[in-house]
């Protein structure tokens, strides 16, 4: 078992790179709304797949680590508490790493039984396969095969998705067969055997006409039918793809009053694969695949939403990716992605947060339009998940990516839902001032400070969060002096006082 720790480091220089960003994070959650992690001392890669709300507000994030030596990545479960600490009474230090005997496989989905035991999906070497453990992150061995079920379906197998009904029996959707991947839906009891009372054998298989097709997200409704949706490559279209849902009942077969006879289908652009799915209250159905695409619940488009029940986020030309939704007990819909909107002295990619109203439009009382987007230093970040507290509070799990280490790490964010009363967002001229040279030699020079109506002060710190130097901006160009400093990468902080905001930058000294 390997040991998992926070980046202390990482964590501080990030708390020093996103200040005054995003007024939406969280400060009572990890390090000014953030918290990074890996598995172990050794790993060379982490990636997050699902993140999960317990219901005593404790978070779990499924995901594996790539270990130097190691040829096939390690799955793993981690357990927050609530304020975003690693929850040392789960597993070993926080984690639950799932023993797989150095075969390949890779975590997909995650959930919680009502009794509060875990239930994690994906591909567990070839299988179509579910893993259990206890609340406190044990095998379970009254599940399955001591703690597996992995029905032999086909050859190759994998659960991308898991949703738990009230009663505790457990659909997992996903594909089957190696050359030929077809939508495959199985429904467990609650001790892991397949439900024979479902589609007779526990398993339906779509045998829609598509090439490659799989499942990404499963729903049980109230009235316990099933709905799964996923994507499948076009067979006349190479630049196409095919958004795919399916309704059936609680044995298994196709409910005619979805769609056409049981089945809905969508011709979607080059790429834009399914990624997430939920269910309003009213028994409508959201499908996330880049695009927002609302449907009765009756299987047909709803045209009352966006424009012919479809809603698209832009931001001038950058690119937006939305991959996870969430619905607020108003009704609203909370989106979560990334994008590539240029910041000066940011990454490549940051997360986005959209929220729309009932009817898809952008909610003005949410960030600047209906969106908030947040970048993390020079980090490219790519969101995996995202799930909503009670509180309306968004937690979202995705990868921290250094292009200077060539590194991933497991990132986790909280963002607030409404901005905090008495703050006030970054002053956009703020972002006209420019520092040079960096790497730096004896001096960093700042430029356009005139371009700020407001006083404007500096703060330097090392990488232990030890403030070095400090003082007053008071002409344009404005030196500070680094000639005294070592050899290191250093902090600064440019505050102003009026809007409370600052810019922060990586320096480095030769």
């Amino acid at each position: 078992m390997k040991t998992f720790f926070l980046s202390a480091i990482l964590i501080l220089v990030l708390s020093y790179l996103v200040a005054g960003q995003s007024a939406f994070l969280d400060p009572q959650f990890g390090t000014g709304g953030l918290d990074t992690m890996k598995y172990s001392s050794d790993s060379r890669d982490e990636e997050p797949w699902e993140i999960v709300l317990l219901p005593d507000g404790k978070i779990l994030v499924s995901g594996k680590s790539v270990v130097q030596g190691v040829t096939n990545p390690i799955p793993g479960i981690v357990r927050l508490k609530t304020n975003g600490e690693i929850d040392k009474t789960f597993g070993t230090s926080g984690v639950s790493e799932i023993e797989t005997e150095g075969l390949y496989s890779d975590l997909r989905g995650i959930n919680v039984q009502p009794d509060g035991k875990i239930l994690v999906s994906g591909y567990f070497n070839g299988g179509f396969g579910i893993y259990r453990t206890d609340d406190l992150g044990a095998v379970d061995l009254s599940f399955g095969d001591e703690g597996w079920s992995l029905p032999i379906i086909c050859s190759h197998d994998a659960i991308e998705d898991l949703a738990v009904s009230k009663s505790g029996r457990i659909a997992g959707a996903g594909y089957s067969c190696e050359f030929n991947a077809r939508f495959t839906l199985a429904l467990f009891k609650p001790d892991g055997s397949l439900d024979p009372d479902f589609n007779e054998d526990g398993v339906f298989i779509s045998q829609s006409n598509k090439a490659f097709r799989t499942f990404t997200s499963v729903e049980f409704q109230s009235d316990k039918k099933i709905v799964a949706a996923g994507y499948c490559n076009s067979a006349s279209d190479p630049f196409a793809t095919i958004i795919y849902a399916v309704r059936v009942d609680s044995t298994g077969n196709p409910d005619a009053g979805f769609g056409t006879s049981g089945e809905f289908s969508y011709t979607a652009g080059y790429m834009e694969q399914l990624s997430d799915m939920a269910i309003q209250k009213d028994g409508k159905i959201l499908l996330c695949f880049n695009k927002i695409l609302r449907l009765n619940s009756n299987g047909t488009v709803d045209n009352t939403f966006g424009t012919n029940g479809i809603v698209k986020t832009t931001v001038n030309t950058d690119i937006i990716n939305i991959n996870n939704i969430e619905l607020q007990s108003d009704g609203k819909i909370v989106a979560a992605g990334t994008t590539n909107k240029y910041f000066p002295g940011a990454g490549s990619s940051h997360i986005i947060i959209v929220r729309y109203d009932q009817y898809g439009n952008p909610d003005n009382t949410f960030g600047n339009n209906g969106i908030i987007i947040t970048p993390i230093g020079n980090f490219d970040v790519y969101t995996r998940s995202m799930v909503l507290q009670p509180d309306n509070k968004i937690l979202v799990a995705g990868v921290l990516y250094s292009s200077a280490l060539n590194r991933n790490r497991v990132l986790v964010a909280r963002f607030l839902p409404n901005l905090p009363t008495g703050t006030e967002e970054m002053q956009p001229s703020l972002s006209k001032i420019i520092t040079y040279p960096n790497p730096a030699d004896d001096f960093i020079i700042l430029e356009n400070i005139n371009e700020v109506t407001e006083k404007l002060s500096w703060q330097l710190y090392d990488l232990t969060g030890k403030k070095i130097s400090n003082g007053l901006i008071d002409s344009d160009p404005y030196t500070i002096y680094t000639g005294n400093l070592n050899s290191s990468i250093y902090l600064l902080q440019i505050s102003s006082n009026r809007y409370k905001h600052v810019k922060n930058l990586r320096i480095i000294k030769k």
